[in-house]
C-alpha cells in the first residue's frame, strides 16, 4: 500500500523556490483513507484483500511498464534455467551425443549465443543464490551501546516536533518533559501518523504494548525482546521508554502482543532481496569502470587507495581562479560522498562539471552501495570509524586541511560520521537529498524496504536498487539508526554561507515538510534551505538541470563547456 503523499507549501517570494513552512499536523491529513486498507485485529486475512484491492486503485500507468520492465530483467534467469534443463533432458533421451554438441544439435545456429549465455548465467545465479542465503543470517553479536546515552537520544527524538513552549522543554531532559499537559493533541497526533510507519501503519489502535517493546528493543540493543527480557539493565531503559513513548504520544497502549502487528527491525528481519541476471552486474560494473576510466583519463582524477578505502582525487591547480571577495570563502576542495544505486556512473553528468572546480577534490568510492559485485567491499564495507580516518589521511596526503563536504541521500549518513568524528576537516556543508534527518520516523526505511510499488518510479527504485544484494544487505544489516541519523547541531555554523541543504519536492523516500519543519525548529534560516519543485529523490545530481544548477552555486563550482575546461588546460 502507497504510503499518503504530503502536500508542501512553496514560497512564491524566494527566486529558489523555498519551503515556506509546514505545521506538524499536517501529517494526518489522509487518515481515514489509509486506515481503510490496513488489517484489522479480529479479521487479517479480509483486511490483507482490502489492501490488495487499495493498492491495485491506486496504480499509475507509469506501474505497468515499469513492472514489466523489471519482470524481464528478473525472468531472464528463469528463462536460462529453462534452456539448460531442456538440453540436460534432451540429452538424457540421448537426443544430443553430448553438451559441446548442444549448440549445433539443440539449437539453430542463429541462436547458439544464447546458449552460451545460459552456460554462464545457471552458475552465476547458483552463486548469486548463496550469497542472498548467507546474508540472511542474524548480525552476530549486536554491538555494545551506552544504553543511558541512548535513552538521551530518545529524549531528542521525542521532543523533535514539539512547540517552543514551555521553556524546560528545550535543554535539559527532565522526567515531566513529555508530561500530558505539555504536549498538544496535533503534535501527538502528528508523531502517531509518522511513528506508525515502524509498524507497516498498523492502525494505532491495534498496536499493543509488546509490539511497541519489541520495537524499542531493536532500536535500542539491536536484539529481540525476548533475548532483553534476560538483561535488566536493558528492559529498564525499554519499560522507561516506552512511558516516556506513551506520553508523547498521549496514550495507554493496551498490555500484550498484536500477532498481526509486524514490526520494521531492519537488522532483524529478512533481507529483501530479488534474483537478476548476470548482464545487470556487467552493465553496472561496467558503467562505474568507465566513468573511474574518464575520470583519470580526462578529469584529472588520481585513483587513491587510503587505509581500506579508495577514492578518487583531483588536485588543486597550481593556479585557482580568482574569485569575488563573497564567494572567497568557497575556495576549498570538495569532499563528495555519493549515494546508493549503480555506481559513479548514473552521476556522470554531475561529475563533468565537479572537475572543473579548480581547489581540489576527493570522492569517496563506495563499493557496498555500487552494486561492484567483483569488489572486496561488496558485502562488507569499512566500518565508520575507518571511513573517517581514511578519509582524515587522503586530504592529508593530498594538502588539504579543510574541505566542503558535499553529500547526497545515502552519503548524508557518511556526513553525519564525519561531522562528528573528523570536525576539523569541515568547513562548509553542501547536502542534498538527505535521507538522515528524522532517521527515527522511519520513512525512509518504510518507503525503501517495506511500501507496496505503485507507481514506475517505485517499481525502478524498488527492484532495480533497494532490492538489489549488496545494497539490501547493507541497509538490512550494517544499518545503525543511532550512528547514521544526521541532527542539525552536527552542523555548527547554520548561515547560507556555511549551509546549504537541497530537498525535491516529490521525494518518495523522504518526508521532507517534516525535515524542513525540523531543520527550522532548530534554528536553520530559510536562505539554507531549498526545495527544488516537481523534483524526485536523486535528480538533483543525476540530470543537467535545475537542480544541479542550486548545487554548483552552493558549492561554487563552474559549468563544464570545451572553453572553460581549455583555460583549465
Amino acid at each position: 500500500m502507497a504510503e499518503p503523499q504530503l502536500r508542501l507549501r512553496m514560497s512564491p517570494s524566494s527566486s529558489s523556490e523555498t519551503l515556506a513552512g509546514s505545521g506538524s499536523g499536517n501529517s494526518g491529513k489522509t487518515t481515514p483513507q489509509l486506515q481503510q486498507s490496513q488489517p484489522q485485529f479480529d479479521d487479517p486475512q479480509r483486511a490483507a484483500k482490502m489492501a490488495k484491492k487499495a493498492a491495485l486503485e491506486q496504480r499509475t500507468w507509469q506501474y505497468y511498464p515499469a513492472i514489466a520492465l523489471a519482470g524481464f530483467v528478473w525472468g531472464i534467469t528463469p528463462a536460462c534455467w529453462a534452456i539448460v534443463l531442456h538440453t540436460l533432458f534432451k540429452l538424457y533421451r540421448g537426443d544430443i551425443a553430448s553438451m559441446r554438441s548442444a549448440t549445433a544439435a539443440g539449437w539453430p545456429s542463429g541462436w547458439a549465443i544464447l546458449w552460451w549465455h545460459a552456460m554462464v548465467e545457471v552458475p552465476f545465479s547458483i552463486y548469486l543464490f548463496y550469497l542472498s542465503r548467507r546474508v540472511q543470517a542474524p548480525v552476530g553479536e549486536p554491538p555494545a551501546v551506552d544504553l543511558e546515552k541512548m535513552q538521551t537520544l530518545l529524549y531528542q527524538c521525542l521532543d523533535v516536533g514539539l512547540a517552543a513552549h514551555p521553556p524546560k522543554r528545550r535543554g535539559g531532559h527532565a522526567d515531566d518533559k513529555f508530561d500530558l499537559h505539555t504536549v498538544t493533541d496535533e503534535e501527538a497526533e502528528a508523531l502517531w501518523q509518522r511513528m506508525t510507519r515502524w509498524f507497516h501503519y498498523c492502525p494505532k489502535e491495534q498496536i499493543q504494548r509488546d509490539n511497541v517493546r519489541e520495537w524499542l528493543a531493536w532500536a535500542f540493543t539491536g536484539r529481540d525482546l525476548e533475548e532483553c527480557r534476560s538483561d535488566q539493565q536493558a528492559m529498564d531503559i525499554i519499560e522507561r521508554s516506552l512511558e516516556l513513548a506513551e506520553n508523547r504520544l498521549k496514550t495507554t497502549f493496551k498490555e500484550g502482543r498484536n500477532p498481526h502487528c509486524k514490526t520494521l527491525r531492519l537488522t532483524l528481519d529478512r533481507v529483501p532481496v530479488l534474483s537478476r541476471p548476470l548482464g545487470y552486474y556487467v552493465v553496472c560494473n561496467g558503467v562505474t569502470a568507465l566513468t573511474v576510466w574518464w575520470a583519470q583519463r580526462y578529469g584529472g582524477f588520481q585513483f587513491v587507495r587510503e587505509g581500506d578505502c579508495e577514492f578518487l582525487v583531483l588536485p588543486a591547480a597550481e593556479k585557482p581562479r580568482q574569485r569575488a571577495a563573497e564567494h572567497a570563502h568557497k575556495a576549498e576542495p570538495i569532499l563528495f560522498l555519493h549515494g546508493l544505486g549503480i555506481g559513479l556512473g548514473q552521476y556522470f553528468a554531475f561529475l563533468r562539471h565537479l572537475r572543473m572546480h579548480d581547489c581540489g577534490v576527493v570522492v569517496l568510492i563506495q563499493a557496498n552501495i555500487s552494486a561492484t559485485i567483483w569488489h572486496r567491499h561488496f558485502l562488507s564495507p569499512p566500518p565508520k570509524d575507518a571511513q573517517v580516518d581514511a578519509i582524515r589521511g587522503v586530504l592529508k596526503r593530498f594538502g588539504f586541511k579543510k574541505a566542503t563536504i558535499l553529500s547526497h541521500s545515502n552519503g548524508t549518513m557518511v556526513h553525519g560520521w564525519v561531522a562528528r568524528g573528523a570536525p576539523e576537516i569541515c568547513g562548509r556543508h553542501v547536502i542534498v537529498d538527505p535521507v538522515s534527518f528524522r532517521l527515527w520516523e522511519g520513512k525512509t526505511c518504510y518507503a525503501f524496504l517495506a511500501r507496496q510499488w505503485v507507481t514506475g518510479v517505485e517499481v525502478l527504485l524498488g527492484y532495480f536498487v533497494a532490492r538489489e544484494l549488496s545494497i539490501a544487505t547493507t541497509i538490512c544489516r550494517q544499518f545503525n539508526w543511532s550512528d547514521m541519523a544526521l541532527w542539525a547541531h552536527d552542523l555548527p555554523s547554520h548561515t547560507p554561507e556555511d549551509l546549504q541543504l537541497v530537498f525535491g519536492e516529490h521525494d518518495m523516500l523522504i518526508d521532507v515538510p517534516a525535515s524542513v519543519e525540523y531543520l527550522k525548529d532548530a534554528g536553520v534560516p530559510d536562505a539554507c534551505i531549498t526545495v527544488v519543485p516537481k523534483y524526485q529523490h536523486g535528480k538533483s545530481l543525476f540530470f543537467d538541470a535545475e537542480g544541479m544548477d542550486i548545487v554548483l552555486r552552493a558549492c561554487d563550482i563552474p559549468r563544464y563547456s570545451k572553453e572553460a575546461t581549455a583555460r583549465k588546460a
